[in-house]
């Protein structure tokens, strides 16, 4: 869906200004910018790392725009190390070399395996390949030494621990729902019967389904459970499934830290029945999406949680409830924000390219990064 709504809008975004107050970015004039390197690291289909790549080009910022996915047919990549100085250059389509050293910043953003369409097809040498491209790809990104990752591979692996991510967020203050992970159909009952038949099933990792052969992905949302829907104890021991209790929501909260500013955007889910449970069941036209300032010691607890994960970059989901609590659901190091600003303007943007351009503070250093 997002992706969908972004496509929809390119073209009438392409001549439109690129501020989202006014004409101008929200970031200091050309002439005092440093003239920071900046690498993107995402695929070709990434419309917010075009957008925020556009954003840094008219700055007079340096960009290189690097597509993994490309290895073996358009990208030439050579990894030396010599008297303990690795060298990782890669050779783009357009005949330019660059050094993984060269930059000030690197925005890892949504890189995917290469599709090595030369390869032949039989699985294992396919899956040989890819493994091969995936751990140079990985030694690549240990050695590179920016100033800024936004953020690092390694961090954002550890960011994606759910169970962690909830841990610290108690640490720093936050709620969190009542929550169980696990493959025993009794204790799955007992959960539900504790809160009264009255919760809810999510995926315990990223939820995002490819079958075989094809490229479209299948995402698993939140879903409802009935206390009849737990009878099945072979099917619950099939995988790890998370429940939750059931929330009493007002409306929803999209955070997003970038570096040390945290920018907010509520969002009325509870308007529509396809999106009260869960706000990635869009309904876009029924669920107002507005700026929203949120409790100072609620913004400093994302800020915490964040740096604690090792990022720069976090899109926080919160729940306002009934009673009047904020209660945090999870983060997502890589979020989507592009069709969140275009629909309540608040111009998570220009934070991004503030922050790749080197104009605004992180909140870890690249050394903790690594």
């Amino acid at each position: 869906m997002q992706d969908s709504l972004l496509q929809r809008k390119t073209d009438r975004l392409a001549g439109a200004s690129l501020g989202c107050r006014g004409d101008r970015l929200a970031i200091p004039s050309e002439s005092t910018l440093p003239m920071n390197r900046v690498l993107i690291v995402s695929n070709p289909q990434d419309q917010t790392a075009k957008r925020i790549a556009e954003r840094l080009r008219l700055l007079g910022t340096a960009v290189t725009e690097l597509w993994p996915e490309q290895s073996g047919d358009e990208l030439r990549v050579n990894l030396s190390i010599c008297d303990n100085n690795p060298v990782l250059t890669v050779e783009l389509s357009s005949g330019d070399i660059v050094d993984l050293n060269q930059f000030d910043s690197i925005w890892y953003r949504r890189p995917r395996l290469p599709a090595l369409p030369t390869l032949p097809q039989d699985e294992d040498s396919r899956e040989f390949a890819q493994d091969e491209w995936q751990s140079l790809w990985h030694s690549a990104y240990c050695l590179a030494r920016p100033r800024l990752w936004v953020s690092h591979p390694e961090k954002l692996r550890m960011a994606d621990s759910k169970p962690l991510q909830a841990k610290l967020a108690v640490e720093e203050g936050l709620s969190i729902p009542d929550t169980l992970i696990t493959t025993d159909a009794k204790q799955l009952r007992e959960f539900s019967h504790r809160h009264g038949g009255r919760i809810i099933v999510k995926a315990t990792g990223c939820g995002w389904v490819q079958r075989k052969g094809q490229d479209a992905f299948t995402f698993i949302l939140t879903n409802r459970v009935r206390p009849e829907d737990l009878n099945d104890d072979a099917a619950i021991r099939l995988a790890p499934i998370t429940a939750q209790e059931e929330l009493r929501k007002r409306y929803e909260i999209r955070v997003n830290v970038v570096g040390r500013e945290v920018l907010a955007i509520r969002i009325d889910s509870q308007r529509s029945q396809i999106s009260e449970l869960d706000w990635r069941r869009y309904d876009v036209a029924n669920t107002p999406y507005t700026r929203y300032t949120l409790p100072i010691e609620v913004a400093d607890a994302c800020r915490r949680v964040t740096r604690r994960l090792g990022l720069n970059f976090g899109a926080i989901d919160i729940v306002r409830t009934l009673e009047g609590s904020y209660v945090f659901l999870e983060i997502n190091g890589n979020g989507q924000f592009l069709w969140a600003e275009e629909l309540s303007g608040v111009p998570v943007s220009d934070a991004m390219t503030r922050l790749l351009a080197g104009t605004s503070e992180p909140l870890v250093s690249a050394l903790t990064c690594q």
